[in-house]
């Protein structure tokens, strides 16, 4: 469909606030009432898969969509991570790890994409793993699904007894979601290197091309 003007209030930027109450209300449950936490904050990771699919079936993709979206998709996992290290106090530094590279890396990539211009961040070019984990949409899609199963069967299995049909069942996700889960980390890393090349190569190109205009 033909690109429509910009604006703030359209049909996926819709979407993505209802997502922020989503999330905010499942703040109140996360402590005690696990499956009211597990549905509201599925239907909000339910509802990201949909946005840009709208956002492009009515022409209504736009850049602050893009970053507002992405913004949000931060915030969401951050806020699964601080929870996860409260249930998990001696993980504490793993979940910071993974939130470290999780930020750090779409933050340096998004910011990179905006000061070379591009409008997509999901289009590389050079690096291979990110270019066939942003091509490849059946996996991209296994390794977020993978990737939020890990962490929420984590959640789950906490509030269950050990040797129980639950925590056998926890379990096996964890471990069964565990190599795309890790893969999806791994891009989240590899996104920052990729951006820095980029970046320097950028810097560079910019000052060869001053240097000859002199």
């Amino acid at each position: 469909m033909e690109a429509k003007r910009p604006t703030i209030i359209n049909k996926p930027n819709s979407i993505t606030f209802f997502r922020v109450i989503l999330l905010c209300t499942s703040f109140l449950f996360y402590k005690d009432k696990p499956l009211h936490f597990l549905t509201l904050y599925v239907a909000s990771v339910v509802l990201d898969m949909c946005d840009g699919e709208i956002a492009r079936k009515y022409g209504e993709a736009t850049i602050f969509g893009a970053m507002f979206d992405s913004l949000f998709d931060r915030m969401t996992t951050t806020f699964l991570y601080m929870m996860l290290s409260i249930k998990y106090p001696n993980y504490l530094l793993f979940f910071y790890f993974i939130l470290f590279w999780d930020v750090v890396g779409h933050w340096s990539h998004n910011y990179v994409c905006s000061i070379l211009g591009a409008l997509n961040h999901k289009k590389i070019d050079g690096f291979f793993l990110l270019k066939m984990y942003y091509e490849k949409r059946p996996l991209m899609g296994a390794s977020i699904v993978c990737f939020e199963a890990f962490f929420l069967s984590l959640y789950l299995m906490s509030f269950t007894k050990t040797g129980s049909n639950m925590n056998t069942l926890c379990r096996f996700l964890v471990f069964g979601s565990m190599p795309l889960a890790f893969f999806k980390a791994f891009t989240n890393t590899a996104q920052f290197f990729y951006a820095s090349k980029r970046l320097a190569n950028y810097e560079v190109e910019q000052f060869d091309t001053k240097s000859v205009m002199k």
